[in-house]
């Protein structure tokens, strides 16, 4: 099996667009970047079927598929699957950048996907089956933090020749068990839709946290700095990101301090220290019960 790997521009008078293509056979892995003077309608088409995980990096994404007639639409730090027997149609791209992360597969490459031990995949399988366009949620599901950390080791893989091709292999599935499980476990919630400008200010609050992530704060300060109160912003918080407040800080001191860990000579203790933590024990702990490893183990390796 051969993997390719190629970097291409696209440049037309109103956008700019890089993209990475790594490819191999019956997958191909797509990072792109665009710049645009504003939203704009990128024609699309394919005769093959397909199997597409997108992952919307920056910025509001949507497709139409003229073929199925259905819309998908894909918010920033969202994501979505979809199976497509064929597509003719468009994808949209709002405001004036947008980056998004997509693994593509071929109806040979996708069957090593078809496990049905879930009841999501499940119906996803029966209808891509039956030929008919599939999506794995109904809506784009929040981007998580284990999500977000597959695709950086995706994109920072140290490995080539053989090595990269089974490693590589080995993230795309953990990404799609990734979908599949926060898929499962979504289903069959109906919470109202938020409102636009409640949307506006739920991003407003986790921008605010990923801010001061370093600095102690309480729901109240974020709360007032959003405009929302207490009950709002937790009930929305968790609907449109899948996890709490705090949750979320949690999961942003615990990346950052992975990525301390593998790039810096930072002890464990002095990581702790960054991240806000008194000592060393209880660091570890936290940062093991969040990865299943303590962080001398993951410091050991390198």
């Amino acid at each position: 099996m051969v993997l390719t790997e190629e970097k291409v521009q696209y440049v037309f008078d109103t956008s700019h667009t890089d993209v990475a293509i790594t490819s191999f056979a019956g997958a191909r892995i797509i990072s792109a970047k665009v710049l645009q003077e504003k939203t704009t309608q990128y024609p699309e088409a394919r005769t093959e079927p397909c199997l597409d995980m997108y992952f919307s990096l920056e910025g509001d994404s949507a497709a139409w598929d003229n073929v199925s007639g259905k819309h998908y639409a894909v918010d920033n730090l969202h994501h979505g699957m979809m199976y497509t027997p064929a597509f003719d149609g468009h994808y949209t791209l709002a405001g004036t950048s947008a980056a998004g992360f997509c693994i593509e597969m071929d109806q040979h490459y996708m069957q090593r996907m078809m496990v049905t031990d879930l009841d999501c995949l499940q119906r996803f399988w029966d209808k891509a089956a039956a030929g008919k366009a599939a999506d794995l949620s109904s809506v784009a599901l929040p981007l998580t933090w284990q999500q977000q950390q597959v695709i950086t080791d995706i994109h920072q893989c140290r490995y080539s020749g053989h090595m990269k091709l089974l490693y590589l292999e080995s993230k795309i599935m953990e990404l799609f068990l990734l979908q599949a499980t926060q898929a499962e476990q979504l289903a069959g919630r109906k919470a109202a839709p938020l409102h636009p400008s409640d949307k506006e200010r739920l991003y407003a609050a986790r921008d605010f946290v990923k801010a001061h992530m370093f600095e102690p704060i309480t729901l109240m300060q974020v709360a007032r700095h959003c405009g929302l109160n207490d009950f709002k912003l937790k009930k929305g918080f968790k609907a449109l990101f899948g996890t709490t407040v705090f949750g979320y800080l949690n999961e942003l001191k615990m990346s950052y301090g992975r990525q301390m860990l593998l790039e810096s000579n930072c002890t464990v203790a002095e990581v702790g220290y960054v991240l806000g933590y008194t000592d060393s024990y209880n660091f570890s702990k936290s940062f093991k019960k969040y990865f299943g490893y303590p962080p001398g183990k993951l410091k050991a390796k390198h």
